[in-house]
């Protein structure tokens, strides 16, 4: 994987450091929502490991071709308007999407 800006790098912090992973921690403990821990098979995982995978996953959709990465709960997307590049870190509980022919 190619090395990230020091802009790119600010981005990334400035996210992490806002993200309330506490919030998101509470709402995992509340629906016993686990990940699987190769150490520990599954269980709520901790707010430091949260923050690894939001981190890591913001680092991929930066690093790549790809607007938009999920798993776990956690949804990165990139928008490129302008010469501009908004991050966008969201923890989903629940979505519905719809296609249909126009």
């Amino acid at each position: 994987m190619n090395k990230l800006t020091d802009s790119q790098q600010e981005a990334i912090d400035d996210i992490i450091d806002n993200f309330d992973f506490d919030k998101v921690y509470e709402a995992m403990s509340a629906l016993s929502w686990f990940w699987y821990q190769p150490d520990e098979a599954y269980r709520v995982p901790t707010v430091y490991e949260l923050r690894k995978k939001a981190r890591g996953l913001l680092k991929e959709v930066v690093l790549s071709s790809s607007l938009d990465i999920s798993t776990g709960g956690f949804d990165v997307t990139k928008e490129i308007i302008d010469g501009e590049v908004n991050l966008k870190l969201s923890f989903v509980l629940e979505q519905e999407d719809c296609t249909f022919s126009i």
